[in-house]
This record gives C-alpha cells, structure tokens and sequence, in this order.
C-alpha cells in the first residue's frame, strides 16, 4: 500500500468507509472510494467498473450524481452528489470535462493508505450535466436554493441500487 498525498488524506479522515469522494488537484479530478480492510479481500482488484453521471433537477436544487459501480458477484454500487453552486464543486464539475480519464483509488479506510488506483473514462455526458446543473440552478432563487434538502429528497426517493439501473450502457 501507498501513502496518500496530504491534500488527499486530510479530505479522507472524517469521511466514512463506504463513501465515495470527489476531489480536485489543481484541475485534475479524482475519483477516491474509502473502504474497511476486510472489503479488499473480497473486492476484485483492479476493479472492473462502470460509472455514469446524471442530473436530477429538483425543487430546491439541482442534484448532480456521479455513480459508481464496481461488478463482483453482486454489484457493489455508490453515488456521490456534487453541489453546482459550491466553489470547489463546481470547479470539479467544471473541470471534468476537460480530462479524459480520472484516477479511481481505492483506499483503506483503516490507514488512509491507497490500496489501488485504476483509470476509467470520463463521463460522455460530463458537459451536459454540467450546464443543465448551472441552468438548473439559475432558476432557483438564493432564498430557496437548498442542496441539502435536494439531496436527502433525491437519496429518499431514490436508492443507490435504483440510481445503478439507469446507467446509459
């Protein structure tokens, strides 16, 4: 295992196993997964995964899903919503488009150590969502915008293993 750059670390420490993060290294964005050691010994590595990215225009905000899943004898399936009006996340999502693969690690959320790290495509669609978002978002007013009550109507409404059935492939 490797040591993870400091700017990758300290973003990692409080975030759960399980969870699936985005983040920005001077305009290169990566894809990190924080897992418990024990899911390396079942998870297959490299991982064969599928991604896809999908804009869900709510009431109080736009929610901007990136999901992820990795094929295993059940699918192992996880979702990340970025904020288009949050500086850093609109960064990202401005950002990706102008790359054509993104680092996927895979970390272990015991050490914070990188257990692996494999290259998938940058989302086809990655453009579109990204000014449907800002369109989106331009429709709402300041006073109603409210990304937290959109993600957890959107998460309520629709499960992770639900939002992996839409993939466009």
């Amino acid at each position: 295992m490797h040591i993870l750059p400091d700017f990758l670390r300290q973003g990692l420490e409080n975030v759960p196993n399980g969870d699936l993060i985005v983040a920005n290294d001077e305009g290169r964005i990566h894809l990190l997964l924080k897992l418990p050691a024990a899911a390396f010994k079942l998870l297959p590595l490299p991982p064969r995964i599928s991604t896809f990215l999908f804009l869900a225009p709510m009431p109080t905000a736009p929610v901007v899903g990136w999901c992820i899943e990795i094929a295993d004898e059940e699918p192992l399936c996880f979702n990340v919503v970025l904020n288009v009006k949050d500086p850093i996340q609109n960064e990202i999502l401005a950002n990706l488009p102008e790359q054509m693969e993104v680092p996927f690690h895979i970390i272990n959320g015991e050490t914070l150590e990188l257990a692996g790290t494999t290259v998938i495509a940058t989302p086809f669609n990655a453009r579109k969502i990204y000014d449907g978002a800002l369109s989106c978002a331009g429709r709402i007013t300041a006073d109603q915008y409210d990304i937290t009550a959109a993600k957890k109507q959107f998460e309520r409404d629709y499960p992770v293993n639900r939002i992996a059935s839409w993939r466009p492939f």
